[in-house]
């Protein structure tokens, strides 16, 4: 945003389908070229944005195309207000931002803040961080002895913590607050796969440790917190989420396919509690 108030931005090409190709050789890196005038913009000042296709035709030779019904403007206003407009145009089109905006202004919460008004402020975070290079550590006694889930574990849905090893480090750099370890847990992977019948996320219905590749939900003194965790649970192995993490997260889908905690927490969210009671009734457990 600081580039954008202090530059006129005038117009964006996007470049990174066209990685690694004749256009600019020996560049396998995503690339943009940027046009800007040397004065700061007006209120209203409108960037231009295009994402150049691949075009294995006219690519092979070193040259593109740039379809003008593309071009996409881009209000001075929508910088900040929508950041994700830009991620939404490179994989996408305007009709995926209309959706994208459809889904944004619906009468529901972002995950995030249902969550720390349905179940508590301090349910929700990820998992503790090793980082063993670091001079600070810390205290982590809570977790020792607890079975511990960490990258190599390989369940698919639910996990079955007779299976894991017990948690021994006395300190970690960070250990998270103790409540996000609290059951029934909804644990959302940040890689989460293209196959969902791999699972995308696990339940856990018993206490214990998880490292920070996992995002975790606690439904730890809710009503209905085991139904709440199986609902999101199955929302995220949904293809509601999926589109909306590749049309809006600035990881996912463009160098890596790992998604931020942020990704899910701004997501839209039907609180459980709007469900009509057959369809709270639907869910395992209930």
């Amino acid at each position: 945003m600081t580039l954008f108030n202090l530059l006129q931005i005038d117009g964006v090409i996007n470049g990174t389908n066209l990685a690694d190709t004749p256009v600019w050789p020996k560049m396998n890196q995503p690339w943009i070229l940027l046009f800007a005038t040397n004065k700061r913009p007006a209120p209203f000042h409108t960037t231009y944005f295009v994402t150049l296709p691949l075009d294995i035709a006219i690519n092979k030779v070193g040259e593109f195309r740039i379809d003008s019904k593309s071009v996409y403007p881009i209000r001075h206003s929508e910088v900040a207000a929508k950041p994700w407009l830009w991620k939404t145009l490179s994989i996408g089109t305007a009709l995926d931002v209309e959706i994208i905006e459809k889904m944004k202004a619906a009468p529901v919460q972002p995950l995030e803040a249902y969550w720390k008004d349905a179940v508590g402020k301090r349910r929700t975070g990820k998992g503790y961080q090793i980082a063993e290079t670091q001079s600070t550590l810390r205290d982590c006694s809570f977790l020792k002895g607890l079975p511990n889930l960490d990258t190599n574990a390989s369940f698919r849905f639910v996990v079955d913590v007779a299976q894991l090893p017990k948690f021994t480090r006395d300190k970690v750099c960070w250990p998270r607050y103790s409540t996000i370890y609290d059951p029934p847990l909804a644990l959302i992977k940040q890689s989460p796969g293209e196959d969902r019948r791999a699972g995308r996320a696990l339940l856990a219905f018993e206490r214990l440790a998880y490292h920070e590749v996992f995002n975790g939900y606690s439904g730890a003194g809710h009503e209905f917190g085991e139904q709440l965790v199986r609902y999101l649970h199955l929302f995220v192995h949904s293809d509601i989420w999926q589109y909306y993490l590749l049309a809006t997260s600035p990881e996912f889908g463009a160098e890596r396919r790992r998604s931020r905690k942020s990704d899910l927490g701004n997501c839209p969210f039907v609180p459980f509690e709007n469900l009509r009671i057959d369809q709270q009734k639907s869910y395992p457990g209930s």
